[in-house]
């Protein structure tokens, strides 16, 4: 069939469930039957970035761009194309014309905001998104980046009562919760953070980060059993990721599973050599399991910088207490 809707509601069901190329085919019969449509030439540019293809993808944008010079849809998309090609001034073109055509548009807004942090001007995009957000509708990603942005700057009070707002009026954004309980597990209020990452599994169970992350305030808070039940569940869900058998090693070794413990911080820091965090804790299982002589040398190595890392003190309590035997 060559009927519009059709074509359009098809290619959008391959990309949806992650046959891209098969999205692009569609798309370039739709381009081609509505070769006049802006929109059609933007729908194909959306399905060649999606596929990898983002050469052909801007080609596409720039024929919708020639079609229709006042499409916002295939100006934002280009310019997003753009940006992800550090291509700051093109995408600064583009969006000066869609704060022409559009300067409501949330989306604009954050555009521009990223185009000043990739500027290194972060205090300015902080300012733009803070000015924007009484001026148009707030999206959750204008949040998240106002929020991550104040947080860099030191206003931690600041990040986290805007979270707090926005997660308090949309609780189902759980990538906001994400980034809430992110920033208190960082400043240790972990049963905070436990709290935002339990609604964050509840809502997403195959969260591999979340779930490790609550399995690692709550190892933090002294609640081992439950610490052990989310590391599990991380792993079975993400066996080869080295953070993940970090935390239930972690786990493992409070509970006295010792060999297991070993052998998945082996395999961890193999995957991570340069993750000085998951090689000293390697190294405090082989002291666990016997191995003194392995954990001394790790050790050594590990402390030699005297780069801060997670748990640095406690590797440098194991190794004094190996210096005296």
């Amino acid at each position: 069939s060559t009927d519009p809707f059709y074509l359009q509601t098809l290619g959008a069901a391959h990309i949806a469930s992650g046959q891209p190329e098969l999205g692009v085919g569609v798309f370039e019969a739709l381009a081609r039957s509505r070769s006049d449509s802006a929109e059609a030439h933007a729908l194909l540019g959306d399905a060649l970035r999606a596929d990898g293809r983002d050469e052909e993808a801007a080609a596409a944008y720039q024929r919708a761009i020639a079609v229709d010079g006042e499409s916002v849809a295939a100006r934002l998309s280009y310019a997003r194309l753009l940006l992800s090609g550090d291509d700051l001034d093109a995408a600064d073109r583009q969006l000066s014309r869609l704060a022409e055509l559009a300067p409501d548009e949330p989306q604009v807004r954050e555009l521009q905001a990223i185009v000043l942090v990739d500027r290194n001007r972060p205090e300015e995009a902080a300012a733009l998104l803070r000015r924007s957000m009484d001026e148009v509708p707030p999206t959750s990603n204008m949040v998240r980046m106002l929020a991550r942005l104040d947080h860099l700057a030191g206003r931690t009070d600041s990040a986290e009562a805007l979270l707090e707002g926005w997660i308090t009026d949309n609780p189902g954004d759980l990538e906001s919760r994400v980034l809430m309980a992110d920033m208190l597990a960082a400043r240790q209020a972990y049963a905070r953070a436990r709290d935002h990452y339990a609604v964050v599994v509840e809502g997403a169970p195959e969260n591999v980060a979340a779930l490790n992350n609550l399995a690692y305030v709550s190892f933090k808070l002294n609640d081992l059993e439950t610490a052990g039940h989310y590391a599990e569940a991380a792993i079975a869900v993400a066996p080869d990721n080295p953070l993940v058998m970090d935390t239930l090693a972690g786990v493992l070794l409070e509970t006295g599973e010792i060999e297991r413990a070993v052998a998945l911080l082996e395999d961890a820091s193999a995957a991570m050599p340069e993750n000085p965090a998951i090689v000293a804790h390697y190294a405090r299982a082989l002291a666990a399991d016997g191995r003194e002589s392995e954990a001394r040398a790790l050790l050594a190595e590990v402390l030699a910088s005297d780069a801060p890392f997670d748990g640095r003190d406690e590797a440098e309590a194991v190794a004094e207490q190996l210096r005296g035997r």
